[in-house]
């Protein structure tokens, strides 16, 4: 929802890029901090009327009060963004669904891919939620407070990539030939091919950005896939293969960020505001299956014999085959 509304406001692709990533940040940092109201709420230990409030529930009932407080302020505060139409586009969501599908086939492909790094990335996300506490606390034995303090240093250090993203785009690019040819081209022609420049450099450079996250979400996964192995064998205390393991999930979740700053911004210069607007359910629905999706898969794969290496191993496997498609993009844009 977020990402819809910042696309429609701003025909500026750099600006979306970097509104984006302030808000990959500032949802980060929150996310991050939110683990302050779990470790207070984590020394909880009463009974109301026979039922027995503890750290391990507490929490949850602390974090749906937040839920619905905020969401209260959202039905009160949330407006619908201004969008500006240059004709009487049916906005039925049908008839934005049928313009989207009968779009030419490289561009359709082109979403498809950006839609499915989009559902990648939050099945990640998911899969770090769910396999951190079962490892924490089956595993190592680490309390909620514990375990609280950990992703919340992992969360940190993983929001930098939301950080940094906008600043590694914004890194100039100087091509020589370009250079060369200013002394034979007009003015206009000059600002005109300055401008494509310009564009094919913040694509570039965003699917290249992605293709990085891919490759620190495979770091990540190993990370995590490495400690669990040096726990099974004995290789490392436990105490140390939980600090390794929340490593791996600090890798995890700089290449996450980096992924979620870059894919919605690419998307962005594929689809017209308009119709993304439309489109917003269906966009927000991929990413919400891709949360639902992990722990149905990942669960079955967890309780076989080879445990959390298997399932996280199968989560490397989709971001590996996830590469190629970014790469084929990047040489095909439209």
């Amino acid at each position: 929802m977020v990402f819809g509304y910042i696309t429609s406001v701003s025909p500026n692709r750099m600006v979306v890029f970097k509104l984006t990533s302030i808000y990959r940040t500032a949802a980060g940092g929150f996310m991050a901090l939110s683990q302050l109201v779990v470790i207070f709420f984590g020394y909880c230990d009463f009974k109301i009327k026979g039922y027995h409030i503890t750290s391990y529930n507490a929490p949850t009932f602390a974090s749906g009060f937040i839920i619905l407080t905020v969401c209260f302020l959202l039905i009160v505060v949330l407006e619908n963004p201004e969008v500006k139409s240059n004709n009487l586009q049916s906005k039925s969501f049908l008839g934005a669904l049928k313009k989207f599908l009968t779009a030419g086939r490289e561009r359709l492909i082109s979403c498809l891919i950006l839609l499915w790094s989009m559902f990648l990335s939050s099945f990640v996300m998911s899969e770090v939620f769910y396999f951190m506490p079962l490892f924490l606390t089956l595993h190592v034995g680490w309390d909620t407070k514990f375990q609280s303090v950990a992703f919340m240093v992992a969360s940190m250090l993983g929001i930098t990539g939301s950080y940094f993203a906008p600043k590694l785009i914004s890194i100039r690019y100087f091509c020589k030939s370009a250079e060369e040819d200013d002394v034979k081209e007009s003015g206009t022609t000059k600002n005109e091919k300055l401008e494509v420049d310009k564009k094919d450099s913040l694509y570039s450079k965003q699917v290249y950005l992605s293709i990085s996250a891919l490759f620190l979400l495979l770091v990540g996964q190993a990370f995590m896939i490495g400690a669990y192995e040096a726990l099974q064998h004995k290789c490392l205390p436990a105490t140390n293969s939980g600090i390794f393991f929340a490593a791996g999930i600090s890798i995890t979740l700089l290449g996450y960020n980096f992924l979620a700053s870059s894919i919605p911004a690419t998307f962005s210069m594929y689809i017209d505001p308009t119709l993304k607007v439309q489109l917003m359910p269906s966009i927000g629905a991929i990413s919400g299956v891709g949360k639902l999706a992990a722990p149905i898969v990942l669960a079955p794969l967890y309780k076989t014999r080879l445990g959390l290496s298997i399932a996280v191993g199968f989560c490397m496997i989709l971001v590996a085959v996830s590469i190629l498609p970014l790469i084929w993009l990047r040489r095909k844009r439209c």
